[in-house]
């Protein structure tokens, strides 16, 4: 079995770094949006950049975090365990 390192498209602290870069690109676009799909989507990318990072959510900043109830279903799906 080959190794993540071995795999991966880019060396991990490239990745880092775009992460970082990303924060910052979706943190100012967040600033100068205040309504509509786009602010939830911009949202729930920089959550994901956080999330990459291990920064999620302690520095997530609290404006930006999406509710959980954000993702409530009428629907009952069972929680996928990857088995």
């Amino acid at each position: 079995m080959m190794s993540f390192r071995k795999v991966a498209v880019f060396p991990l602290p490239i990745c880092i770094l775009f992460c970082f870069s990303l924060v910052s690109f979706f943190a100012q676009g967040l600033e100068r949006t205040s309504s509509g799909a786009l602010v939830l989507q911009t949202r729930w990318l920089m959550n994901l950049a956080y999330m990459t990072l291990g920064e999620f959510p302690d520095k997530d900043p609290k404006q930006y975090l999406i509710n959980p109830d954000s993702f409530k279903s009428d629907e009952d799906i069972p929680r996928f365990t990857g088995q």
